[in-house]
């Protein structure tokens, strides 16, 4: 009896460990060229990654380990529920494209999705904002590009994690194009104009 329980504890251990090895090796995100456009997307392998994690939970759910609480079993199946409804299609849609011309941001959960679409031409100046939130061990800052245009209105775009990426792009464009841009020196090396 013991030899079962020994085996079917390695056999879960096994599969969490593929699990978190495969999600170490997906990579994150994804840019292509379709003309003079870049275009941002969260990597399909990360997609895939949170799809068969959320599959996982769902079967570890479904067995519990003999004496586990059924509660944990059920705590897992709505995670599990929960990243392939939620995380799946918000991978999905959070999109990023960057032309000489303007660029459109897409993000934020299915059901309230948030677009940017910001073009040069009317941009007086982008200034870069960051706010730092602390965590219990850890400190962490967001960045924002405020697009101010040339009829005085504002608009704030947050980075996420596929922004980030196309920030050097977005701000190399609208240095060439002599906007002026504020706080560049507060962005990290990867995002300023390259």
């Amino acid at each position: 009896m013991s030899g079962a329980l020994h085996s079917y504890g390695a056999n879960r251990r096994l599969g969490l460990l593929f699990a978190l090895s495969f999600c170490l090796l997906a990579g994150c995100i994804d840019r292509s060229t379709e003309g003079k456009t870049s275009v941002y997307t969260y990597s399909l392998s990360l997609v895939v990654t949170a799809l068969v994690g959320g599959m996982a939970l769902i079967y570890f759910g479904f067995s519990p380990r003999p004496g586990e609480p059924r509660l944990r079993g059920y705590f897992s199946i709505v995670l599990g529920l929960v990243l392939m409804a939620v995380a799946v299609p918000a991978l999905r849609t959070d999109r990023v494209e960057v032309d000489p011309e303007h660029f459109t941001s897409t993000h934020g959960p299915p059901w309230n999705l948030l677009h940017h679409d910001v073009h040069f031409k009317a941009l007086r100046e982008i200034r870069i904002e960051v706010t730092e939130k602390a965590f219990r061990y850890q400190r962490r800052k967001d960045y924002a590009l405020v697009c101010r245009f040339k009829s005085g209105n504002e608009e704030k775009v947050p980075v996420g994690n596929v922004m980030q990426d196309a920030v050097g792009q977005i701000l190399s464009i609208a240095e060439q194009r002599r906007i002026r841009l504020v706080g560049v020196e507060l962005l990290p090396q990867a995002m300023r104009p390259r």
